[in-house]
């Protein structure tokens, strides 16, 4: 790399305060050195170099995203959007996601759903309410069927209220 000299210190004082605040993907670094005025070729040869020397890592990376967002309450399908958002690979999400079993969606689900309901008996347009939060936290309709079930709520009406999302 050429100018590996002046622009690799100063590129690495950079990446130094980028990474303080949170781990970071490689799609990330590369925008970012790209946003500090490095072309293309200079922000790729940056990046391999962090990953070779283990500054960043996309495995790492994703599994410490995954877990705050779940910790946080949130379903597969706002992560996965969230971390495409960031410019992550779409086989490299599904992937990662994919191993992740079924029964951890519906403890995390679960446990959103019994935050915020916590009395015994609910309307209706609570529980449509509840249903429309919980898709909109990223939750697969199986998972908040499932949930509306064992919590015994009334989904008699569960068709009527899934077609008017």
């Amino acid at each position: 790399m050429s100018f590996y000299n002046e622009n690799y210190h100063t590129a690495v004082k950079l990446l130094s305060k980028f990474l303080k605040v949170r781990d970071r993907a490689s799609c990330e670094v590369r925008s970012f050195f790209i946003s500090k005025g490095y072309s293309l070729q200079e922000a790729e040869l940056l990046v391999e170099e962090c990953i070779q020397r283990g500054i960043i890592n996309d495995k790492r990376f994703l599994e410490n995203f995954v877990y705050s967002y779940q910790k946080k309450l949130y379903g597969r399908f706002y992560i996965e959007k969230k971390l495409l958002e960031l410019g992550m690979e779409e086989t490299q999400v599904l992937d990662f996601l994919d191993k992740i079993p079924n029964q951890t969606w519906l403890e995390i689900c679960e446990d959103y759903a019994r935050k915020i309901f916590t009395k015994e008996k609910f309307s209706k347009k609570e529980i449509k309410n509840l249903i429309q939060k919980l898709f909109s936290r990223g939750f697969d309709e199986e998972i908040i069927f499932f949930i509306c079930k064992k919590l015994n709520l009334n989904i008699k009406f569960w068709d009527e209220i899934n077609e008017s999302f």
